[in-house]
Formats: structure tokens, sequence, C-alpha cells
């Protein structure tokens, strides 16, 4: 899409007043006759509050004035003509290139939205909608692109979306259209009617009218009490681009005064309705008028199937409707404030490009070649039905054209002159032909006869053997029938007695179990409870193991020292005996210069005495762990 394509623009607004009408009368109540209405009964149009002009609306009321500035402004005296000239004509362009739009006719009870989209009987007094159609097939003829059209008309009706071309019974949902078809919201499963001529489309239209909700009021005979929208969808096709876009039509119904509804609790319910509905879009009006970042579309199903033209993806046009005459009620004022806040508000719309999707395109050529295949097999089969039939009128015309003959041949032998004789000769002659010709006739009818009568006899005579036999066959079938009875109901009381069996085992078993589930759960509560005692159990266990496994560690870091320690032990107690040999040895020979010199060993240590006396006796020397009393144990090996 190219940037240049966007359009960005205010919700053109234009407010139109009806002209007053004769006087009416207003429907019988039972309550207290209301004030003058806004039907032209009572009206005093000297006394109008309105001041209309092309740029901008003066309301004066309580001897105060302000004005309105609007895109355009039509009092009475405005033609249809010149309102959808200002109004609609460059939407509906827009649509025909590929853009969104919207038209929306707002106001009062009574205030002539009905006759501005749609219009009178006549061509001069056409609304909106049908010069909109006539203007979109105007230019499909003139397009260089293929525009398709199809018309859907859905009204919501005390918040209920109904389809008015299709079952009206039905409820209606909108729903979010993809990204990537453009965006927006649809209506589901609404009925889409294809059309070719503006003819088709407001017939349409006429038969979903008489579907409408439609009542009478103390504002207005035949008051609208739903909101209607006619959605045109329309398909550009080029060689290269694929476009859809909606013409969205809204004639949306009148807000009113709860009096105005004479009591009746179906228009109060209808009436609180509609006004929950245009209070909505109010709502949602003046937060996009204020740019707030949350819009309430939600509210209602009115705005949110109007999201998409009210939110900025359709180029969109306000017809504010507004009574002649004064204003008790303040209804005027409110529907200019509510346009005066919808002209703020900025849509951004731009031609919905639909990628092509080329296998649908596909498959509707392929779907067309195999119908114009299936209509050419049609028409082939219904031209040699038609060879069959000439051929046959032929063989009946030329059957018909021998027996023509053989009766002329007949008549002109009838017809011949008598030539020779007398005329009562011929006469007798005729006369005795005709006797044989009698008589053969009663004989061939008297063999044709014999000849009926034996088959007659030979048919009646095969009819009443095949009668017997069908008897027999039936009293034969009647035997197996009552044998096949018989059977049925012995196996119905067996059925029966099963049955009772049945009941019985279903009892007993559910008493059993019933038993067996609480034996169960008093299982269940006993193994709850042993499996409570065995985790305790567990638990103390693995608590004395580790307990023990402390005591273990802690023994060991106390009563054994490392490998490497009894290594460099026994490496020093080596070193030591070495040292203690080579003592002894100068001890021995110290020994023998002592006893030779008279030395006593009164002087010599207790162990070093013991060791002598060791290797006097020629003992060896004890164990190492022996001499130092054997309290440090080596630590085992892992």
């Amino acid at each position: 899409m190219d940037r240049n394509d966007v359009v960005e623009e205010k919700i053109r607004t234009f407010v139109r007043q009806r002209p007053a009408l004769p006087d009416e009368p207003v429907p019988q109540s039972t309550n207290p006759p209301p004030p003058p209405t806004f039907l032209g009964g009572g009206i005093d149009v000297d006394d109008d509050c309105l001041d209309v002009t092309e740029t901008s609306i003066c309301y004066t009321a309580n001897d105060q004035q302000r004005c309105y500035e609007v895109d355009g402004g039509f009092d009475g005296d405005g033609t249809q003509a010149e309102v959808y000239e200002a109004t609609a004509r460059s939407i509906v362009d827009a649509v025909g290139s590929g853009y969104n739009g919207t038209i929306l006719a707002y106001g009062q009870t009574g205030s002539g939205k009905t006759h501005t989209m749609r219009g009178g009987i006549s061509v001069s007094e056409a609304g909106i909608t049908p010069r909109a159609l006539l203007q979109l097939f105007e230019l499909q003829k003139q397009s260089d692109a293929t525009l398709t059209f199809s018309l859907s008309y859905v009204q919501i009706y005390c918040e209920r979306l109904s389809d008015l071309l299709g079952n009206d019974t039905d409820e209606l949902s909108i729903r979010d259209r993809p990204a990537h078809d453009g965006g927006g919201v649809y209506v589901r499963n609404a009925t889409r009617v294809p059309v070719t001529t503006p003819r088709q489309a407001l017939d349409l239209l006429a038969a979903g009218d008489s579907k409408r909700a439609t009542a009478s009021t103390l504002m207005n005979e035949f008051s609208s009490r739903s909101h209607a929208v006619a959605l045109l969808h329309v398909e550009r096709k080029t060689k290269d681009s694929l476009q859809r876009s909606t013409l969205t039509l809204v004639d949306l119904a009148g807000s009113e005064r709860h009096a105005a509804c004479a009591g009746r609790y179906k228009r109060l319910e209808e009436s609180r309705a509609i006004n929950l509905g245009l209070s909505a879009l109010g709502n949602c009006v003046s937060a996009l008028a204020e740019r707030r970042p949350h819009v309430p579309y939600r509210d209602s199903k009115l705005t949110r199937l109007l999201q998409a033209s009210l939110g900025g993806t359709a180029r969109t046009a306000l017809i504010a409707c507004c009574a002649p005459g004064g204003d008790a009620t303040g209804e005027t004022k409110s529907t200019l404030e509510f346009a005066a806040r919808a002209r703020k508000v900025v849509v951004r719309a731009a031609p919905r490009d639909v990628a092509v999707d080329y296998q649908s395109l596909y498959e509707e050529v392929k779907d067309s070649i195999d119908d114009y295949r299936t209509r050419e097999r049609k028409a082939l089969d219904e031209v040699e039905s038609l060879k069959d039939k000439e051929e046959a009128t032929q063989q009946r015309i030329l059957e018909l054209e021998r027996e023509n003959d053989a009766l002329k041949h007949a008549l002109q032998r009838q017809q011949r002159p008598v030539v020779e004789g007398d005329q009562v000769d011929v006469i007798e002659q005729l006369h005795a032909k005709f006797n044989d010709d009698t008589e053969e006739a009663e004989r061939r009818h008297a063999a044709e006869l014999r000849t009926a009568q034996s088959r007659a006899d030979a048919k009646i005579k095969a009819y009443r053997d095949a009668a017997e036999v069908s008897a027999r066959e039936c009293d034969a079938a009647e035997a197996a029938l009552t044998g096949e009875r018989e059977g049925h109901l012995a196996s119905l009381k067996e059925l029966r007695r099963v049955k009772a069996e049945f009941r019985e085992t279903e009892a007993r078993h559910a008493a059993r179990v019933s038993e067996l589930i609480e034996e169960v759960a008093a299982a269940k509560g006993e193994g709850e409870a042993k499996a409570q005692e065995a985790d305790k159990a567990a638990d103390a266990l693995l608590k004395r193991v580790e307990t023990l496994e402390v005591s273990r560690q802690e023994q060991l870091e106390t009563d054994y020292v490392s490998r490497d320690a009894v290594a460099e032990m026994e490496k020093l107690f080596r070193s030591t005996i070495d040292a203690l040999a080579a003592r002894l040895e100068d001890l021995e020979g110290k020994r023998v210069s002592d006893v030779a010199a008279g030395r006593s060993r009164g002087r010599v240590s207790a162990g070093a005495r013991a060791v002598l006396e060791s290797l006097d006796a020629g003992e060896d020397l004890p164990p190492l762990h022996e001499r130092f009393g054997g309290r440090r144990r080596a630590k085992p090996l892992a």
C-alpha cells in the first residue's frame, strides 16, 4: 500500500432539519395527553430553535444562542439530491476505489433519519441508499477494474443482532477480521447475497425492511425500534491486485423520552435498549474526540459493529437529523452536541489490499470450467433428445402420410362413377358385399373372442395356481411365524428371568462392593498408619545411622593416624634403631672394655640394661610397638 493512498481526515458532519409536516392524529393513549410532539402537529415554525446555514448551525433556547460549526447544513427546503451530493457522493467514489465508507443518520425519533437514508417512492425523493447503489453500478461500468457487489442487511434490536436477509430468529455475532485480510470487524454467518443490478439490491432491502422492528409511538407513527445496518461489500479486481471495501449505511433508531412510550412495557424496554446503544455510541465518540487511550467499543453491539467506521479505517459522514420547532425536551441540543464531538474525531482510511489467493482463483476457475462442461453435457443431451424426438416425429409423419394415402385411395374407390348396369344392381351388389364383409368380420371377431377367452382361461388358471401356491406359502409362513412368536415369548420370559437374576446379582454385588470399599478404606487407613509408623522408624534408623557415622568419623579422627604419618614414624623408628644398634655396638665394645676394666652396669639405664641383657642372652630385640606400649595403631587402608 502506498503511503499516498492513506487519507487522514475528520468525520464529516452535516445537520439536516426536516420540514414541518401537516397536522397528523397522534395515537390514542390511556395516559394524559403529552406536550406537542415533533410530528408537525402543534409546531409553530416561527418559534424554530435552529438557524441553519451552509457552514454553521445556531441553536437558540431561553434567550441564549450557541453556534456549531459543521461541514454542511440543510434546512427544510434542502432536497434529497442536494443532501446526497454534499454528504455521500465522495464517499461512494472512494468505496469504488477500494476504501471503506460509512454514512450514519443520527437523531431523535421522528427527525427524518429513515427518509434521509431510504427516501420516498418517487425518483426525486430517493434517499442516500438508492442513490449510492446507482452510483456504484455506474462506477462498475466506467471502471477499468472488475467490480462485484454483494449485500448484507442486519439489525440490532434490544442488543440482539439478527439477519434481515436470512433467518431473523438466529442471533449473529461480531468477530475480528484477521490482519492479513485488512483487520476490522465483520458479522459472522450474516447472509451475503450477490447483486448485479440496483433494482435487485433495493428489492432485497425492501424485503429486509419488512422484517425490521417498527412500532407506533407518541413521537412517530412508524418509529424504527432497531438500528438497521446495510453492508454493501465491493470487490475490486485488477490484473495485479485484489481490493475489498465495504459501504456501511446506518439508519439508527431515534432517541426518545420514556414518556413517549405511552406506558407500554415493550416500548419501554425497546426505548431503554435504543438509548443504551446511543449512549455507548456517544461515549466512544467522546473518547475518540478527546484521544483517550481506551475507547469502550465493546459496551454495545452498535459500537462494536461500527468500530472500523469510528476507529479510523473508513471515510465517515454523519448526518445529524433535527426536527423543526422548539426544543422543549432538549433532544435537538443533544443531537447537535453529539455532532460537534464527532467532528473532532480523526480517521485514517486506506484501501484494503488483499493478498491474491491463486489457489482460490484456480479453484474458482476450475469450478467455473466444470460448471461450463456440465452445462455443455446437458445441452448435448438435450440436443440428442431433440434429435430422437425429431426422428420419432418424422416417423409419425410418414405413418400419417401413408394412412392419408390409404384413406384417399379408399375414398376414390367408393366415389368411382357407375359406368354400366342399373343402380339397383349396384345397390344389391354393395349390399351383398356389405353382408359378406359383415359375416367375415363376425367370423374374425368370434375367432378373436375364442382366442381371448382361451388366453383369459389360461391366465385365470395360472392365477389360481399361483394363489394356491401363495396360500400354501402363507400357511407355512404363518406356522413359522407362530413358532417364532412362541420362541419370542419364551425368549421374553427367559429375558425377564435373566433380568431378575441380574438385578439380584447386581444388588448382591453392590452390597459386596460397598463392603469391599469399606474394607479397602479400613485397610487403607491401617496401611497409612503402618506406613507412618514405618516412616517414623525409618527416620529414627536414619538418624541413628547418621549418629553412628558421625561417631565413627570422630573415632577415626581420634584413634587413627594417617598412613603417611605411620610411614614417617617407621622411618624415624628405623633411623632410631640404626642409631641404637650403632650405640649398642659401641656399648658392647665398651662393655667388654668395662668388664675387662672391672666396671659394673649399675650406672646404665634400665632400658639400656634390658637391651644389654637381651644381647647377652643372644635374643632378638622386641618389636617396636611392644617397646613403645602399643598405644598407636596405623589407620587401615580404605
